[in-house]
């Protein structure tokens, strides 16, 4: 008798998380904000724990080596993903390893987009005020939130106080998920129509089928 696993059912919200993060002087790449809430496995509670490790690390991949040097105005972007181990109900940065073959796949990963910008400041010891934002995502095609995201770090750029960078992540946070995707999260249901999508050379026939849908 086979012994079947209950799938996990993600929220219904487009964007499950929002991240920030900031260099800082002494510590390096640091994770400042997880809004709504704190990622399982990234909840740093005790300095020492291995979770402020895995945040750490999640701050690191948000602020690349050598970014303190683009001040021109210019985001630049990172993607990553986080994967859920359904043994600790907890995400990870790598791919749960599983010997089993019902748990061969890791179910229903996180996509993190995320965009970093460094500010040339005077009064920072290093002369660079740089911060990033990340947002979390079970939708494949998280790129359709690019300028939202864009303009929330330069919001968050000029915010200077906890309230005022809360605003930021609420109203972004509020915005994304205000926005109406079932038709795209069907699409991303349904291979044998992704599959039939992508084979329509005609742009103009394409665009006359979501027209019309």
């Amino acid at each position: 008798m086979s012994i079947q696993q209950d799938r996990y059912i993600p929220p219904e919200d487009n964007v499950q998380y929002l991240l920030t993060a900031e260099f800082d002087n002494k510590y390096g790449p640091t994770l400042k904000r997880q809004h709504p809430k704190q990622i399982s496995g990234f909840d740093c509670i005790s300095e020492a724990g291995q979770n402020c490790k895995n945040a750490f690390n999640l701050a690191s991949l948000m602020i690349p080596n050598n970014v303190e040097y683009n001040t021109s105005g210019e985001a630049d972007s990172t993607i990553f993903i986080l994967y859920r181990n359904t043994d600790t109900q907890s995400y990870q940065l790598f791919p749960v390893s599983r010997s089993d073959e019902m748990s061969a796949e890791n179910p229903d990963p996180l996509f993190f987009l995320s965009f970093v910008k460094a500010k040339k400041e005077t009064s920072n010891m290093r002369g660079t005020k740089i911060k990033s934002i990340a947002l979390g995502t079970p939708i494949k095609s998280f790129n359709m939130f690019r300028p939202v995201l864009m303009s929330a770090l330069d919001s968050l750029m000029s915010a200077e106080t906890y309230e005022e960078t809360s605003v930021v992540l609420r109203h972004c946070f509020n915005l994304m998920n205000s926005l109406d995707l079932s038709y795209i999260k069907k699409i991303h249901a349904n291979y044998p129509l992704q599959d039939l999508i992508s084979a329509i050379d005609d742009t103009e026939a394409l665009k006359s089928l979501f027209d019309d849908t």
